[in-house]
């Protein structure tokens, strides 16, 4: 075969380039399902202008109808698979199979009977027409198949892919328009250019710049690609992501980059949608690692997608002050179920914690004296024992009791007593350290946990608060009533593994201190002695 080198091939050469280029873009994000209709589409169009080329440098009519027909490999499935791009782009739902297919038989069809032309359906006697143009062009004289249903496909698939982009438009947030106007000009140039040809308006008849100017929408993609990052900004979540919730919506796209993020969200995290849409997740969630981690969780081919939500607290600086988000994160899947990234609905839970906090505060707090109460004394207790023996830690524990309390309250009544009980709590917290724990064990019984003490230290703590007390004028709330003066005993004990370990650890200590605080009492009142312990010189200090 020979051909011959004209100047008119090079718009179709140029197109080709351009194909190639962005064919190669759609494949490394092939991942993604309208990558990979884009990638088909620039694949069949490519086709389309190498068919053309050599039509275009063919010296014979034969060779001329070869290329021809074999274009409509390219011309028949370049149109459904733009059509699919669009659909997918913008979120519409696929057509039913059988229409789908249908679309599909009409270009195997004419592909066929561009080869075979039973009849004349798809074309009459073709000629090579000179004149028309500054070059020899095939006149196909095409017949009714082309005429009535091949073009009437194309039109209906070009209309309606028009028809969902100027929809999608209207609909669109500011950050997707241009987005949308960049889709629909690339694909109103070629539709253009088709219709010139077919309609003969061109300057020159017969000669067919579809896919010329397909190379001039690619450029317009192009730009779309590399600067908005068409193919990792895919609004798949739009329906989910909605500008007026009042919820933080996240989106990231199976690729790891941030696909979109809503008005809320902008708040939130103090981001602004059209600086961070397309970087990689990680990059732009640095200092949220919660949020990262579930917007990139699962995104991997080689993950399952988890069938629930993902949830997880966090904490968020918002207007100087702390609050509180719950996140849940879950896949965002195609219509059929393939995953197109993951979506995280950020919830403002701070009003949530305060009231479970209260509630808890309350649950572990003595109503009266505000110290927490026994219950939970006992919890942190334990869990200090625990780390106690775990590192081989001191710890003591001391139970105070009020001496001759019912008196209190049989001469001046319970009210008198619960402000007597208020004060000295008040006494304790003022005592001792911060790291202690102090709390109310019952009555008018205290208890006082010191962890990182050995009773030679706990004892002067102790006893400093037993002088304390001893001299506190307690207001009961009467004015002509002088101030009582009341006076505590106690008794203390450090953590002993030897006499401790085998006899439930808390419990022998708390019984150790409870003994010495009888002792104390029996002793004459208003005094602290230490529990024995075989670890303790005891003697030493006096205190039997």
């Amino acid at each position: 075969m020979e051909y011959n080198y004209t100047p008119y091939i090079l718009p179709f050469v140029a197109a080709g380039a351009v194909l190639i280029a962005l064919l190669r873009v759609a494949w490394q994000n092939r991942r993604n399902p309208v990558a990979q209709w884009f990638a088909a589409t620039l694949a069949f169009m490519l086709w389309w202008a190498i068919g053309y080329t050599f039509e275009l440098m063919s010296t014979t009519k034969g060779q001329m109808l070869f290329w021809a027909n074999l274009q409509f490999v390219g011309v028949g499935a370049a149109w459904i698979c733009w059509w699919e791009t669009v659909r997918r782009y913008v979120g519409v739902r696929a057509l039913p199979r059988a229409l789908t297919a249908l679309i599909w038989a009409i270009p195997l069809v004419t592909l066929l009977f561009a080869f075979w032309n039973p009849a004349g359906l798809f074309r009459g006697e073709a000629q090579v027409v000179m004149g028309a143009s500054p070059f020899p062009v095939l006149d196909p004289q095409y017949g009714p198949w082309h005429r009535y249903v091949f073009m009437p496909e194309v039109a209906v698939l070009n209309g309606a892919t028009l028809v969902i982009l100027l929809r999608a438009l209207t609909r669109a947030s500011s950050f997707y328009r241009r987005q949308y106007m960049l889709l629909l000009i690339a694909l109103i140039l070629p539709l253009g250019a088709t219709i010139q040809y077919v309609f003969g308006l061109g300057l020159w008849a017969h000669y067919n710049l579809t896919v010329a100017v397909a190379g001039l929408s690619g450029i317009l993609l192009a730009i779309g690609l590399f600067r908005w990052r068409l193919f990792n900004m895919v609004p798949f979540a739009r329906g989910l992501v909605v500008e007026n919730l009042a919820d933080g919506v996240i989106v990231a796209d199976s690729a790891g980059c941030l696909a979109d993020l809503n008005g809320a969200a902008e708040a939130i995290l103090g981001l602004k949608r059209k600086e961070v849409v397309g970087r990689p997740t990680a990059t732009v969630l640095l200092h949220h690692a919660a949020l990262a981690e579930l917007l990139t969780d699962g995104s991997s081919e080689q993950q399952p997608v988890a069938e629930d939500p993902a949830r997880t607290e966090t904490t968020f600086a918002l207007d100087g002050q702390i609050r509180h988000f719950g996140l849940t994160g879950s896949p965002v899947l195609w219509h059929d179920g393939e995953v197109l990234g993951r979506a995280v609905v950020v919830h403002d839970i701070t009003e949530r914690v305060r009231l479970t906090e209260q509630t808890r505060k309350l649950a572990d707090t003595d109503d009266l004296t505000r110290l927490v109460n026994r219950r939970r004394f006992l919890e942190v207790a334990a869990k200090e024992l625990e780390r106690c023996q775990r590192y081989g830690h001191s710890l003591s524990l001391a139970l105070f009791d009020i001496d001759h309390f019912k008196k209190v309250n049989d001469t001046y009544g319970h009210r008198a007593g619960d402000m007597a009980l208020v004060q000295l709590a008040s006494a304790c917290l003022r005592t001792f350290r911060r790291v202690d724990l102090v709390g109310r064990f019952g009555g008018e019984e205290f208890a006082v946990l010191m962890p990182e003490t050995d009773l030679e230290n706990a004892l002067p703590s102790c006893e400093r608060f037993c002088r304390f007390v001893e001299g506190l004028d307690i207001s009961i709330g009467d004015k002509s009533t002088e101030p009582l003066r009341l006076t505590v005993s106690g008794g203390v004990a450090e953590f002993d593994a030897c006499l401790d370990e085998c006899r439930d650890g808390l419990d022998s200590l708390i019984a150790r201190a409870d003994d010495a605080l009888y002792q104390a009492k029996s002793a004459g009142r208003n005094t602290v002695l230490a529990a024995a312990s075989i670890t303790s010189d005891i003697s030493r200090a006096g205190i039997t």
